[in-house]
């Protein structure tokens, strides 16, 4: 593919003019296939005008994705010559394109009079690249880390095949920078570098970044699916636990004690505090088997908060002469136990 770009660049003169689509958050490399959406009407015009001519149309990034009439000026300065492949009109005026990227081109004029826009281009001087042992480093280490990021990032199995037995530094470099997790801007500076061998090098700590991110995404999945299996687990053993205490109570003709006390509970002037207490203890001694000694513990314990005088209390009738009236006719003499008597209920 970069041999065909190579010479149809070479066979243009020192300026073309070709039909132009911008594009507003995508970047296409040289060597790589893709799809393309269109809505503007001149970027449709434009795809329709390359597929009745030759297929060559130059596609380059907005510098704004909001605009909408672009001029040279919000353009990035390099862009792709590609190939339309099938091309099919939708409903609503839009179109949808195949487009195989061939070379960099350098935008030089843009022309808007007409249907499409028309972009003058120059071809893009070929950086030589030394056989070099930096080099083969560079393309091995870019390789090797595409690899491991293919997998988790979704990248095409033909892709992946393409990458592997690419050797090329520039077409290396191009296949690697067409990765998915990489951002706009970062897919921008690596299509405006034009020396093969920078780009390497600056693919480097993106694809490393890509690779940390992708096991990092794998070990929280690995995490989430975890814990949400223990939590179903837990779940349906709960479930199998409840069944069999309720089978066990049906053949005992014993009644739904831990409801019975939930009962109870509900029904007394208890604080929301100690309340809550006693229903995770009753939800605790649901669990614990019959046999275990722990059980009367708990049981004895929930029963004793049961039985408090929980509310507020009754109010008191003191009269002090009836008191010494009572005492005197239950109980002859203890003049001092009596006065002792009288005198803490008058306090």
């Amino acid at each position: 593919m970069t041999g065909n770009g190579a010479g149809m660049l070479a066979g243009m003169e020192a300026q073309e003019t070709l039909p132009l689509v911008p594009l507003r958050d995508n970047v296409v490399f040289p060597g790589q296939v893709a799809p393309l959406a269109a809505g503007r009407p001149r970027s449709v015009s434009a795809l329709e005008e390359a597929a009745r001519g030759d297929g060559r149309v130059v596609l380059a990034v907005q510098r704004d994705p909001e605009l909408n009439d672009i001029g040279l000026g919000d353009l990035c300065p390099i862009g792709v010559l590609a190939h339309v492949g099938a091309l099919r009109r939708l409903g609503g005026g839009g179109a949808q394109a195949l487009v195989e990227g061939r070379s960099r081109v350098r935008l030089v004029s843009l022309d808007k009079a007409g249907d499409s826009w028309r972009a003058g281009i120059a071809a893009v001087e070929q950086h030589p690249v030394a056989a070099e042992p930096e080099v083969d480093a560079l393309v091995t280490t870019v390789k090797g880390l595409f690899a491991q990021g293919a997998g988790a990032a979704g990248t095409s199995p033909d892709v992946s095949v393409t990458m592997s037995r690419a050797t090329e530094p520039g077409q290396v470099a191009d296949i690697a920078a067409a990765a998915p997790d990489l951002v706009l801007s970062e897919r921008v500076r690596l299509l405006e570098e034009t020396d093969p061998v920078r780009r390497l090098r600056e693919l480097v700590p993106l694809l490393a970044r890509q690779v940390e991110v992708a096991q990092l995404r794998a070990r929280i999945a690995e995490d989430v699916q975890r814990t949400i299996t223990r939590a179903q687990r837990e779940h349906i053993l709960r479930e199998q636990l409840r069944v069999v205490r309720r089978e066990l109570a049906e053949l005992d003709g014993a009644d739904d004690d831990g409801a019975d006390l939930l009962t109870r509970i509900d029904s007394l002037a208890m604080p929301d505090e100690p309340k809550q207490r006693v229903r995770k203890e009753v939800s605790r001694l649901e669990q614990i088997p019959s046999a275990s000694p722990e059980m009367s513990v708990v049981r004895t314990w929930i029963d004793l908060i049961l039985d408090l005088p929980w509310g507020a209390p009754a109010a008191e009738q003191i009269d002090i002469a009836q008191t010494a009236r009572i005492l005197d006719e239950d109980h002859d003499g203890l003049a001092k136990v009596k006065d002792r008597l009288l005198e803490w209920l008058a306090v």
